[in-house]
């Protein structure tokens, strides 16, 4: 008996489940074997900090600057090398840099308010507000095991990451409810104790790393040699004026000075093209106004702050492209019962400093009408009580932001130092309001530690560090950038690369205000917003189906 045929819809259904499963499969397979790896540090950072398997590499890695990004690189390449050396132009910094000051001081403004002394004067963003994402916590667990005794002599925990974002001041939900034990988590703590903790993790785990004060001025190569055989250091003592320090691998962390693009490859006969660094300026200030609350009074603020007086971001409005506004507003509690309230703007300035200035700024906002009720409510009991907390401000100014993009130096266009990298704001600054760059500090540092990891201690000289890094880091670090600068993009203050004009990416753009409105309504998709943003997922989630299709269903219905 022979059965009979399938009606040919049938056919066609099995085919498309069939064909649906295995598209689903590969696609997963693809996600997590190539662009897992390829665009995130999830799969390095899980042998960070575990010792080499044929020993440490002989010789001496040297780490220009030390700030934030130089100490997470010093702590890799102590890791890895015999002994480590970190030139820190500050003198406070190496000798007071493990200590928290027990009182602040400050200094009052012709226009009567108060800021304070900053003991790191070479970084302007020491006192300023900071967003520390995920990949900072995850970066200091796998770097210093050492890490909870820190955390807690300093009265530091883990805190959920919430972001609290609004678009036209409408909310956007978080993609977890407050409280929830799988959300991520990180630190939300100030810049300074951020700094602080690093240098003293560092300082207690590696008995390998030494600190000079000085500057580097130069790199020294042996003629025609494809390395750098040192550095050249100014120091403060008469004795020590200049001298030469020998190395056999040298990070640049010099942050916004970025002496590697600026002078010293150059002057060291390494070539390449001035176009590799891309630079824009969105015009950008920001203004904070700082104060700590007595504990007498939490308990008033957990009545009057929805989910409670606890550290975290606690209210948050952006300005949207689309609309004329240029203006933000975040509140955010420290843990320390530190309370900021920082006013960010794209070409507009802002030297608001009270309570008093803060209220007409804020029901001037575009989408102003959202605006929570409990959030006036808590401007109104800090004017009443602000006389009692001696606030202090600060304006900050960026200034413009840049990537060299080193990896798109070959032999057809100049050479690079093959045991040279840079890392931190020396190689990228981002546009600070976002928050990703402390973040982006610890990919470069956990980039880095899977480079030297993959050569045998025995083969360093035949190793190209500096390609291998920057081939492997810039994958990783091109959607904060593309993301940011398309969003600065939006706003007509900002002045354009050379060769760009605002409508560069547009596309991107809209996709992202198109992703974030969907993200109004659906958690998954503000998640995977989110996880794009903090550098723990490929950008290329935005375009599953489970993502792309609530975004395009959304757009077609306005």
């Amino acid at each position: 008996m022979v059965a009979e045929p399938l009606p040919s819809w049938q056919v066609a259904a099995a085919t498309l489940s069939v064909s649906s499963i295995l598209l689903y499969g590969i696609g997963r397979l693809v996600r997590a074997r190539i662009l897992v790896p390829k665009y995130t540090i999830l799969h390095d950072i899980h042998v960070a900090g575990k010792p080499r398997n044929d020993g440490l590499i002989p010789g001496r890695a040297i780490v220009c600057g030390g700030s934030v990004s130089g100490l997470l690189a010093a702590a890799v390449c102590g890791d890895h090398f015999e002994s480590v050396v970190v030139i820190e132009p500050e003198q406070w910094a190496n000798e007071h840099g493990t200590d928290l000051p027990h009182q602040q001081e400050y200094r009052t403004l012709p226009d009567g308010h108060r800021e304070p002394i900053v003991a790191r004067t070479r970084i302007m963003q020491y006192n300023a507000l900071h967003f520390f994402l995920t990949p900072v916590l995850m970066g200091l667990e796998a770097l210093f095991p050492e890490l909870d005794d820190e955390l807690d002599k300093f009265g530091y925990t883990r805190r959920q990451v919430i972001i609290r974002s609004r678009m036209r001041g409408i909310p956007i939900p978080d993609p977890f409810d407050e409280g929830d034990p799988n959300a991520p988590k990180s630190l939300t703590i100030t810049r300074e104790h951020y700094e602080t903790l690093v240098r003293r993790l560092l300082v207690r785990s590696r008995k390998n790393i030494t600190f000079v004060t000085g500057t580097v001025t130069g790199f020294i190569r042996e003629a025609g040699a494809p390395a750098l055989t040192g550095v050249t250091i100014s120091t403060r003592e008469p004795e020590l004026r200049k001298q030469n320090l020998d190395g056999r691998f040298i990070v640049d962390a010099t942050g916004r000075q970025q002496i590697s693009y600026d002078k010293c490859l150059r002057q060291a006969n390494f070539d390449f093209p001035p176009s590799i660094r891309i630079e824009y300026d969105p015009h950008v200030v920001y203004s904070q106004s700082v104060r700590t609350i007595p504990a007498q009074y939490h308990a008033t603020l957990n009545a009057i702050i929805p989910h409670g007086f606890v550290p975290g971001v606690r209210y948050s409005h952006t300005p949207d492209w689309k609309t004329p506004e240029q203006r933000a507003i975040w509140v955010v509690l420290y843990q320390g019962s530190q309370l900021i309230i920082c006013m960010g703007a794209w070409g507009v300035d802002l030297p608001l400093h009270t309570i008093t200035e803060v209220r007409p700024y804020v029901t001037s906002l575009y989408g102003a009408e959202h605006i929570p009720t409990w959030f006036l409510e808590l401007l109104d009991w800090l004017e009443a009580h602000d006389d009692e907390f001696s606030p202090w401000s600060k304006v900050i100014k960026p200034g413009p932001l840049n990537w060299i993009q080193y990896q798109n130096v070959d032999d057809t266009n100049g050479t690079l130092p093959n045991n040279w990298v840079a890392v931190g704001d020396a190689v990228m600054r981002l546009n600070p309001v976002y928050g990703q760059g402390c973040s982006k500090a610890n990919v470069d540092a956990i980039t880095l530690d899977a480079v030297l990891r993959a050569i045998p201690s025995n083969s360093f000289e035949a190793a190209n560090v500096s390609r291998s890094f920057f081939e492997a880091e810039g994958p990783r670090v091109a959607g904060a950038w593309d993301g940011t600068k398309s969003s600065d993009y939006g706003f007509k203050s900002t002045n354009a690369a050379d060769g760009e004009t605002l409508d560069k990416d547009k596309f991107g753009r809209e996709f992202g205000h198109a992703i974030q409105k969907a993200g109004m309504k659906h958690r998954d998709v503000q998640l995977a917003f989110l996880h794009v943003v903090m550098f723990l997922a490929p950008a290329t989630d935005f375009f599953s189906p489970w993502v792309l299709g609530k975004v395009l269903f959304d757009q077609l219905l306005g």
